[in-house]
């Protein structure tokens, strides 16, 4: 008798110009797996969790990028997700990430001639990875961490481990005395690129959500690793042409 296809939607606050459908088989089950990205828009995330609810037998929902210092945003949006969905198992698939990610390094670095001693490591935010920074420095003191510049932008990022411990326990704090930013958004978005390519320059590995990374070029990229996820052949491609060395997906 043959097993009928299940459907697997996954929801995403980003673009839309990476939306996919495929279909595959899992342990013998025959699944249809769909993306749509919704543009930032969480009332129309809302609307297709309700919609697929039930429908789907799973569904996943990708956040968009932290930039309150606390993720407060991620959090509230990945709640009110949640509780939309009353049928179909919903989830953010962050915990199962985490640790894919950490044996994806454990296994290049065992496997690639420990490619990570002494590496020189830029996490976008340490905050969103905190276990997979706690594994990198088993092998590296160098490690990087740009979450004053991308969460509240200023234009400093941390140094060590204990450094990011007390940003993390500390941003709300530090939210609540920065100034009101006289500068423009378009300007200070440009400043913030700066100072993050010039970081990027200096770095011989870098951990970033793949989306983050399209804005920049050879000149940052060439060269490096990069430990990310959800890499298109698309991106792929795109980062071959940049130069990038090798890509831990």
């Amino acid at each position: 008798m043959k097993s009928a296809t299940r459907t697997v939607i996954s929801i995403s606050l980003g673009s839309s110009r990476h939306d996919f459908e495929l279909r595959t088989r899992l342990l013998g089950q025959p699944l249809r797996l769909q993306r749509i990205g919704t543009q930032g828009s969480l009332p129309r995330a809302l609307k297709l969790v309700r919609q697929w609810d039930g429908e789907a037998a799973a569904i996943g929902v990708g956040l968009v990028r932290d930039s309150d210092g606390l993720g407060t945003r991620d959090q509230a949006a990945a709640q009110a997700l949640a509780a939309a969905a009353a049928r179909s198992p919903l989830t953010t698939g962050a915990r199962l990430a985490d640790i894919l990610q950490e044996w994806a390094v454990r296994r290049a670095q065992a496997e690639l001639g420990r490619c990570f001693d002494n590496a020189r490591v830029l996490f976008f935010s340490g905050t969103a990875s905190r276990k997979l920074a706690q594994t990198m420095s088993e092998y590296t003191e160098n490690l990087r961490f740009a979450d004053p510049l991308l969460q509240i932008g200023v234009p400093k990022l941390l140094g060590s481990l204990d450094a990011l411990q007390l940003y993390a326990s500390g941003t709300h704090l530090v939210a609540d005395w920065v100034p009101p930013r006289l500068t423009p958004p378009a300007l200070l978005a440009q400043w913030s690129l700066q100072v993050l390519g010039k970081a990027l320059r200096k770095a011989s590995v870098v951990v970033a959500p793949v989306h983050e990374l399209d804005d920049f070029g050879p000149e940052e990229l060439a060269g490096k690793t990069l430990i990310t996820s959800t890499v298109s052949e698309q991106r792929l491609a795109a980062f071959a042409q940049k130069g990038v060395h090798l890509v831990i997906d």
